[in-house]
């Protein structure tokens, strides 16, 4: 795994809480993160499959029903002091994170600013990956596929909804007075931008490589 995420940074995730403070309390969450970390650090996809598509809806069901997994600060603290921080597994969890928010609701703008940055960097990271490959195979690593199209429906369904939402406030802001209008649309505008959205997602359909990964068969074939 490229430990410097393929240079791509992923903004701030120091840890400023004590370890006794960032720890969940139940047992199970702690080994999943462990396991979560450790399997995709030393690429075994097969465990990374069984905890993507097994473990994380029993324990999302048992423990975070209505509510929110563990803050990404919290868990970058475990990680930093557990001797476990590493910005590609980072975002990875971020993408678990944010898509269970957006099935929780009560989305806030800081949300929808983190889960962009998140994606965009994600994507990025993947297309620069297979654009990279000299050949049309890519080496299975760590991302099992149903993850990878998880990942893509749920970028797609929060453009949908960002964009919707931007109707909403529009119409909303339209109904008020005052000098911070200007400045508020241009914040809605600044995330979720539908050309930059698009072109991460041509780029990724227009790839040989991507094609032949999404196409082939091996059920235990994975990316990243």
């Amino acid at each position: 795994m490229n430990d410097d995420f393929g240079h791509v940074s992923l903004g701030s995730e120091t840890p400023q809480r004590s370890i006794n403070s960032v720890l969940p309390r139940e047992s199970e969450v702690v080994d999943f993160l462990v396991r979560l970390h450790d399997n995709m650090y030393h690429r075994n996809s097969d465990a990374v499959k069984l905890l993507y598509e097994q473990e994380l809806n029993v324990i999302t069901e048992k423990y975070y029903k209505s509510s929110r997994w563990p803050a990404i600060s919290d868990v970058a603290g475990f990680y930093s002091q557990s001797g476990r921080l590493h910005s590609l597994i980072m975002a990875l969890y971020s993408e678990i994170y944010y898509r269970h928010v957006f099935v929780l609701g009560d989305i806030t703008y800081e949300d929808r600013t983190d889960s962009w940055d998140k994606y965009v960097k994600l994507l990025s990271y993947f297309i620069q990956e297979i654009e990279a490959t000299e050949d049309d195979q890519l080496d299975p690593l760590i991302i099992p596929t149903s993850w990878l199209w998880d990942m893509l429906d749920e970028f797609v369904y929060q453009l949908q909804e960002c964009c919707r939402w931007r109707s909403r406030l529009g119409i909303s802001m339209s109904k008020r007075e005052g000098k911070s209008l200007e400045g508020d649309m241009e914040k809605a505008n600044s995330i979720w931008r539908v050309p930059v959205a698009l072109d991460l997602l041509h780029r990724l359909a227009s790839n040989a490589t991507f094609k032949n990964f999404v196409q082939s068969p091996r059920v235990r074939q994975s990316l990243v």
